[in-house]
């Protein structure tokens, strides 16, 4: 079955978010920029996270060609909602032909970590991973908390 194009309103916001991105990178060159994205409950919004993150995995520096992200996290506030988004995020992506692997469910903070820990010419390393806000937000103070004691 072929998979249903975005529609319009999705399309949008995900080109603005992206030229937004790329314009605040091209004007701060050597800083790095936080974004939070917050979409409202409605039709349409796991299928929009899934391609936002699938673009943003595909933005580069026009300088360098590097890749801008490299990862892209689909964070929920409910556990039951993770599955949700990562059925909706496999099979969007495996519709457009991007291998099984970018995609990864992360039900606890370890798994996350190890995730995140992965080479990046590892072929079974995630790019697009989905976890709730509780395990991102151990997984962070873990890590900050390593790097405030020299762990890192």
């Amino acid at each position: 079955m072929p998979h249903e194009p975005l529609r319009p309103h999705q399309a949008q916001a995900i080109h603005r978010v992206c030229s937004a991105i790329i314009t605040e990178h091209s004007n701060k060159r050597d800083t790095n920029s936080n974004f939070l994205l917050q979409h409202a409950a409605g039709s349409g919004k796991s299928k929009t996270a899934a391609a936002l993150a699938k673009e943003l995995l595909l933005l580069r520096d026009s300088c360098t060609d590097r890749r801008l992200f490299l990862f892209a996290f689909i964070v929920v506030d409910r556990v039951q909602l993770t599955q949700q988004l990562y059925e909706t995020a496999s099979q969007y992506l495996a519709e457009l032909g991007a291998p099984s692997s970018w995609v990864a469910l992360s039900s606890c903070v370890d798994q996350l970590q190890a995730y995140m820990g992965m080479q990046a010419d590892n072929v079974r390393r995630p790019r697009i991973i989905v976890t709730t806000v509780q395990s991102f937000w151990c997984m962070w103070m873990r890590v900050r908390r390593a790097s405030i004691l020299g762990d890192l």
